[in-house]
């Protein structure tokens, strides 16, 4: 009846709401509350300017990039705290699976289960080392975004009333603009969604293509403009700095297969990072994540388990075949970086492609067993492989990030207990940073210059180190001259660009501890410049810690 497939329809959407959910707390939440931002700081530093300055990005192209930090830090009303940050990247990870499930389930009525192991291993896909990072928390945002997009479009064609399919197709927009402005990488993906979703569920129609191509105006705009901006003004920017050398078909066919074999071999997933800290629970973790999805699985309908229906072997070939044209088409833009093969930032996006690939692929093996009523069981049962290792990568990265996090707090809190607040145009000069990776608590200059603006917002102040080698950062690089310290008008932007030896604060880094030095390294001055006027404590302004300090760096 149709009172009892209502039922069953709201009856599979909480189990997987609350499934994936245990799935997201497994790969992110235990121990997200605990990390902040060591890197990509340049967004809360931008939110304390202005709201605008903190919601939209400098970038014309790219003006939502800022968006989601933006949403982040507002969330927490400015109060130095990264927990609403972590909890805005939890739900849109939880989001991204759900709308995913809601696409198949649309889609495929017939067949809940496919759709629940699609956006089961939509959330446990671990092949990128920038996961449970916040600094890509824009990453998650507009992959959100697209899924909305997608899921929203889908609804306007399959609508029973006109009115109903102009308010799902308006609404859609919405979603597909901030995806579209936000990051270049989804737009191949964009471009092919109506073809996509056609190919799943071929019903044609004047007002399928009527729909469509009222859908494609968003992504012409944004391409024209692309075209505008890089092949006709040739204009110069953070993307086109980053581009790879080496723009030759084979390096980049080569690359593009190597991506396609990271985002599958969810066996590899974890050997990408050395285990850290927490990432001794990764096997408990996971066990646990994989016996919530089998409950999952088997509460899904009614029947459980046991003869529930998988779809027809036709149906399996199709999704193989268009999600790995999915994989293949989340690549394109990345490729053309420079270090794209690390890994690092490019994975996420193929996260969709991999999940449709691998689900169809158990299913289509699923198929070989002669008793039908055991091929659901076989399918889950192989999807929780897949589930333990994403969930033991996830934890695996979350150890990394909560290491890398612990170096750099466990500096910028000692910082803020010798230098709770200081005075106008002061320059803090931290010295003797290990040169590795291991020791090295930011990585370049520009990441200890951040967090220094935000330790001492509403001040011009500038963040500087060297390394115990003597060595500067090779970004934003200052030399010491006889009036003081000059900035080599070389990075990013700065509050100042000299100062004198009097407004500087020294501090010593020292096995893990932070000094105030009353004398003036001079060694590591190239001659033997007067420093008499240095007196660092006549910079500091107040002897108390603020609580925005305490809850942006204490532990």
């Amino acid at each position: 009846t149709s009172s009892d497939d209502n039922s069953t329809l709201w009856r599979s959407i909480l189990v997987t709401l609350l499934t994936y959910w245990v799935l997201v707390m497994g790969l992110w939440g235990m121990f997200a509350l605990d990390r902040g931002l060591p890197f990509e700081t340049g967004f809360p530093v931008q939110c304390q300017k202005s709201l605008y300055d903190c919601l939209v990005y400098g970038d014309t192209l790219r003006p939502y990039n800022s968006l989601f930090l933006g949403l982040g830090y507002l969330l927490g009303k400015g109060n130095g705290s990264y927990v609403t940050y972590q909890l805005l990247y939890g739900f849109l990870w939880w989001g991204r699976g759900v709308v995913t499930f809601l696409i198949f389930r649309r889609l495929w009525s017939a067949y809940p289960l496919f759709g629940f192991l699609v956006g089961g291993l939509v959330i446990v896909h671990a092949s990128d080392g920038a996961l449970n990072w916040i600094g890509q928390l824009h990453q998650f945002g507009f992959m959100f975004c697209l899924v909305l997009a997608i899921y929203l479009l889908l609804e306007s064609w399959l609508a029973p009333k006109k009115s109903l399919a102009i308010i799902f197709l308006v609404v859609s927009l919405l979603p597909l603009y901030i995806c579209l402005w936000t990051y270049e990488s989804p737009y191949v993906l964009i471009l092919s969604a109506p073809v996509i979703l056609f190919a799943l569920r071929p019903r044609f129609s004047r007002h399928l293509l009527a729909t469509t191509a009222v859908w494609y105006i968003l992504p012409g705009i944004y391409g024209y403009l692309q075209f505008q901006k890089y092949l006709v003004a040739k204009g110069s920017t953070y993307q086109t700095s980053v581009l790879r050398p080496d723009m030759n078909a084979a390096a980049i066919a080569h690359d593009w297969l190597l991506h396609i074999q990271q985002s599958l071999q969810f066996w590899r997933w974890a050997t990408t990072v050395s285990p850290y800290g927490i990432a001794v629970l990764a096997p408990a973790i996971a066990g646990l994540c994989v016996g919530a999805f089998m409950i999952g699985a088997h509460l899904l309908s009614p029947t459980g388990l046991l003869g529930a229906k998988t779809p027809p072997t036709a149906h399996l070939l199709a999704s193989f075949g268009i999600g790995l044209m999915i994989l293949i088409l989340s690549f394109p833009v990345y490729l053309l970086l420079a270090g794209n093969s690390m890994f690092w930032r490019t994975q996420m996006l193929s996260g969709f492609g991999s999940a449709i690939v691998l689900s169809s692929g158990l299913l289509l093996l699923a198929q070989l067993i002669t008793r039908q009523k055991y091929r659901a069981v076989l399918a889950v049962a192989a999807a929780s492989v897949i589930v333990f290792n994403g969930v033991r990568a996830g934890v695996f990265f979350q150890g990394f990030h909560e290491w890398r996090w612990q170096i750099h707090r466990n500096v910028m809190e000692q910082i803020s207990h010798l230098a709770p607040a200081v005075e106008n145009q002061t320059l803090i000069l931290l010295t003797n940073l290990p040169k590795t990776y291991q020791g090295d608590p930011f990585g370049a200059a520009l990441w200890f210059d951040f967090p220094i603006q935000i330790l001492y917002p509403h001040k011009d102040v500038v963040g500087y180190f060297t390394y115990d080698t003597g060595e500067h950062p090779t970004d934003n690089p200052w030399i010491f001259t006889a009036n003081g310290m000059v900035w080599q008008k070389k990075g990013m932007g700065q509050k100042f660009d000299q100062i004198p030896y009097s407004r500087i604060i020294a501090l010593r880094y020292e096995a893990g501890k932070v000094v105030l030095l009353d004398e003036f390294p001079r060694k590591l001055l190239p001659q033997p410049f007067d420093t008499s006027s240095y007196a660092p404590r006549s910079r500091i302004s107040r002897d108390f810690v603020t609580n925005r300090s305490i809850r942006t760096f204490a532990r």
